[in-house]
């Protein structure tokens, strides 16, 4: 392995065994399995940190733990092929600062692709770029929604401007 990814993971279990939390060595059973009681154990210690407080105080837990340790366990059921549980999904959603993965963004997207269709059925003549104004997309979004036969194709000429 390489030296500063090596240094990198050293640090990373000094962490772990300052915050409480099980190391690379406790978690493993055996090759390709792992203690999901010690895992579910840290993914709870995880959820419960105190996030308001200030970096080095007693109860908290930088940020760049949490990040490698969520990544570790995500890792470890992707190894083991298990379903990834609730609170570590909970804890993901929490790194990447957001409600749920993919839901509201798909609903987003649907609504915008309703909006477009329903103006070019109105409108037929109107500009890509204006729909992608008004839809809050970008003009390669409105492009790419045509090529994918979510939206009308252009009859004639493709007038994009």
């Amino acid at each position: 392995m390489l030296p500063h990814l090596d240094k990198q993971i050293a640090a990373h279990e000094r962490a772990a065994r300052r915050y409480g939390l099980a190391t690379g060595k406790q978690l493993l059973k055996r090759p390709g399995k792992y203690r999901w009681d010690l895992i579910d154990r840290d993914i709870r210690t995880l959820l419960a940190r105190k996030r308001d407080l200030p970096a080095g105080r007693p109860g908290s837990i930088p940020q760049k733990v949490v990040d490698y340790m969520a990544g570790r366990y995500l890792s470890c059921a992707a190894i083991e092929g298990v379903p990834v549980s609730e609170p570590l999904l909970h804890l993901i959603c929490q790194q990447l600062q957001v409600a749920s993965f993919g839901i509201r963004g798909a609903a987003q997207k649907r609504d915008a692709i309703e909006e477009a269709r329903e103006m070019f059925e109105n409108d037929p003549a109107i500009a890509d770029k204006e729909v992608a104004r008004r839809v809050k997309v970008t003009p390669k979004a409105i492009r790419n929604w045509r090529k994918e036969g979510q939206l009308p194709a252009r009859g004639g000429g493709d007038a994009e401007s």
